[in-house]
């Protein structure tokens, strides 16, 4: 990977944009998908290969991924941290996730996270649902940087946009930025933050219950300190009886947090 990474020390984590020829002026979420995924099609074609082709083989297989998402162009750092990113059809992100070599580039998808401490000062984790690493523990809440319009200005507005989807409520505590590093499940760059919610367990249970995205996680769980620690260590830990295991990347966040 071309960036230096990781970056520890920051304020915060500023986006800013490079919008490619064949997306300017074309506000329309379903006119961006369209021209980029034709432009995806044509790039594949030239190298003996297609969007057919990639689809049958199942290297692209994320079919209902909505909107277009974000890849990194460019990382600068000084007290804060500001990132060029593009807006792309998520099809690359596909690519970039099945470690694809067809392109020269693919894409550096950006997603951010947070761990989430509740008011008992436990942890709060879940059980991911859906497709993507179904059963396995993960960090809530996370996922892929939209392209919105307008436009976000800093990943604090991706990370809580992704708290209200996810856990059902406005977030309402404190924020902590740890560091921007490489995501190892996505290929992609990660912004990873520590956060602290006014909530209980049982609160945060019963908003999840009603969430847009609750779909993403089959349930949520209390994690401690030493449950950290061993998912950092061996990426396993006990959950309700049985042995559940994390994914590389959220390894690399459970060690962030205990070192």
């Amino acid at each position: 990977m071309l960036f230096e990474l990781p970056i520890h020390y920051f304020q915060d984590v500023l986006l800013k944009y490079d919008i490619p020829e064949h997306l300017r002026g074309v506000e329309n979420t379903e006119q961006q998908r369209r021209a980029d995924l034709a432009l995806l099609d044509n790039e594949l074609k030239k190298h003996s290969s297609s969007l057919e082709e990639k689809i049958s083989s199942g290297v692209i297989w994320r079919r209902g991924f909505p909107g277009m998402i974000l890849d990194v162009r460019r990382i600068d750092h000084s007290s804060y941290v500001e990132i060029i990113t593009r807006p792309i059809h998520p099809h690359r992100a596909d690519l970039a996730y099945k470690k694809d070599r067809t392109l020269p580039r693919n894409a550096f998808p950006l997603t951010v996270n947070a761990l989430l401490e509740n008011a008992e000062n436990n942890f709060v984790l879940g059980i991911r649902g859906g497709l993507v690493e179904s059963e396995k523990i993960a960090i809530i809440p996370g996922g892929h940087a939209d392209y919105t319009n307008p436009v976000i200005e800093s990943t604090l507005e991706t990370f809580r946009s992704e708290f209200k989807e996810e856990l059902g409520y406005e977030f309402d505590g404190e924020v902590f930025p740890l560091c921007v590093f490489t995501n190892r499940d996505t290929n992609g760059i990660n912004v990873f933050y520590r956060t602290k919610t006014k909530l209980g367990f049982p609160e945060i249970l019963e908003n999840w219950k009603s969430a847009k995205d609750r779909g993403e996680h089959n349930s949520l769980f209390r994690a401690s300190y030493q449950t950290i620690r061993q998912l950092a260590e061996t990426g396993k830990t006990i959950v309700e009886g049985r042995e559940c295991e994390t994914t590389p990347f959220l390894q690399d966040c459970f060690n962030l947090i205990s070192e």
